[in-house]
C-alpha cells in the first residue's frame, strides 16, 4: 500500500479538493480514500469507520468516489489497526486526509501541507507538523507569503484561489509514489516493477 497524507491549516482548506483533483490527474491507479476526523463529520460516535457507498451523497467521502476512488471511508477519531492490516489496502494507492500521524507503523510515501492563509490562523495540529511536508500547497491569500520559503526544506506550489492542480504537483507526487513517467510523459506502474 502506497499512502499520500494530506494535512491543512484549517477546516475547508482543500484538503478534499486537493485529493479529488490527484485522484482525477491520475485515473489509471487504483485510488482509495480516507478522511480521519475529530469533528463527528458522520453523526456517529466517535472511533468509528465507515465505508462510503455513495458517489452523490454530498459529503467528502463521496466526493471522493465521484472523483474515482473505488473505496472510501470516514474514520472518527483513531483508525482501527484492522483496517491498515485490510487486504485490500495491499496494492493500493491510499489518499488519507489528516494533520496527525497515522499510527500502526504506516507512513506516508508523500505528505502535502494545504493553507491558504498565514500562521496565525492555523489549527495546533498543523502548526506542529507543517514543516515535515514533502510539499506545501498554497492557495489564496497564502499563495503569495513570503513566510513559507523560511524554515521548510520541501517544494512549494503557489494555485490560484479554487485552482487545485499543476502538473508539477502533479508529478512530484507520482515520483513520491513511486511511479516513472512513460516516454508520452504519462506515469506507469511503481519503479522497479
Amino acid at each position: 500500500m502506497r499512502v499520500l497524507q494530506i494535512g491543512g491549516s484549517r477546516q475547508g482548506v482543500g484538503k478534499t479538493s486537493l485529493g479529488c483533483a490527484l485522484i482525477g490527474a491520475l485515473p489509471q491507479y487504483e485510488w482509495m480514500a480516507l478522511k480521519i476526523s475529530p469533528h463527528g463529520h458522520g453523526g456517529g460516535d466517535r472511533g468509528g469507520l465507515s465505508e462510503e457507498s455513495r458517489a452523490d451523497g454530498g459529503k467528502d467521502t463521496s466526493r471522493y468516489l465521484a472523483a474515482g476512488a473505488r473505496r472510501a471511508w470516514l474514520a472518527e477519531g483513531e483508525v482501527p489497526e484492522s483496517f491498515w492490516r485490510a487486504r485490500e489496502l495491499d496494492d493500493g494507492l491510499l489518499v488519507v486526509e489528516s494533520n496527525g500521524r497515522l499510527g500502526w507503523g504506516i507512513a506516508p510515501c508523500a505528505f502535502l501541507a494545504v493553507a491558504d492563509d498565514g500562521p496565525d490562523t492555523w489549527k495546533a495540529s498543523f502548526a506542529a507538523r507543517w514543516r515535515e511536508a514533502d510539499a506545501l500547497v498554497l492557495s489564496g491569500v497564502a499563495a503569495g507569503a513570503a513566510w513559507a520559503e523560511e524554515g521548510f526544506a520541501g517544494e512549494v506550489f503557489r494555485l490560484a484561489a479554487g485552482r487545485w492542480m499543476v502538473d508539477s504537483l502533479v508529478d512530484m507526487v507520482a515520483r513520491k509514489l513511486g511511479f516513472e513517467p512513460s516516454a508520452e510523459g504519462r506515469f506507469r506502474g511503481p519503479a522497479g516493477r
